[in-house]
């Protein structure tokens, strides 16, 4: 919706922000399923998404 309105990276090609964003998200599941997994609480990879 930011990405949409322009309020997001407006000096920047949308299309571009929004393909970056999606090709971060997936470089971040992997890390963030291995502290879920590690900890076995949930927790752990809400305060390690919020901090990226």
């Amino acid at each position: 919706m930011i990405v949409i309105a322009g309020l997001y990276h407006t000096e920047q090609n949308p299309l571009l922000a929004g393909l970056l964003i999606v090709v971060s998200c997936l470089f971040l599941v992997p890390f963030i399923g291995y502290i879920r997994l590690q900890t076995g609480s949930v927790w752990t990879c809400v305060y390690s998404s919020y901090d990226a």
